[in-house]
């Protein structure tokens, strides 16, 4: 429960409480514009390459046989809440602030992104191999399903954790 001192919860509780449906999917697209022009880096991965429609994934709109622990794999794959290097570099190291991108490496000696990974890094080409993708825009395509494509996201990320 946010407190009503939070933005974030009197920004919801506005978009909720709006009940025209014009309004709502304006806010949307103001927001996705938003998200297009941000600079950020994460914002950037995500736009361009992991969700470049910015829609909600069909995973979290109907029911599947997705096994939770790779359920919450591909989640936190999409929303950067994962313990990559190019994430964990983001985050504050003592006060000496953050890692600059081109310090954030994989043990192969490439920033290690989440396209590094799933695209090109020695250390999951067996996976690549094994699924039948060679790189983040394949995976992503829609060409897998659900339990498939979790399942790959879940093996990637555990070799790096």
């Amino acid at each position: 429960v946010l407190s009503s001192r939070y933005n974030t919860k009197n920004y919801l509780n506005d978009l909720l409480n709006n009940s025209n449906v014009n309004d709502y999917q304006l806010e949307s697209e103001l927001l996705k514009d938003n998200l297009r022009r941000s600079e950020s880096s994460r914002r950037t991965i995500y736009c361009n390459v992991i969700n470049p429609n910015l829609t909600v994934h069909n995973i979290y709109l109907m029911r599947h046989n997705v096994i939770e622990s790779h359920r919450i794999a591909f989640t936190r794959f999409r929303v950067s809440s994962h313990s990559l290097a190019v994430e964990t570099g983001r985050w504050n190291r003592r006060g000496r602030g953050r890692l600059p991108m081109e310090e954030r490496l994989c043990s192969c000696g490439e920033v290690q992104s989440e396209d590094h990974v799933i695209s090109r890094c020695s250390h999951s080409q067996n996976i690549r191999d094994s699924y039948g993708f060679t790189c983040i825009n394949d995976l992503m395509s829609g060409n897998f399903s659900n339990e498939s494509l979790c399942k790959i996201i879940y093996e990637v990320l555990n070799l790096y954790a």
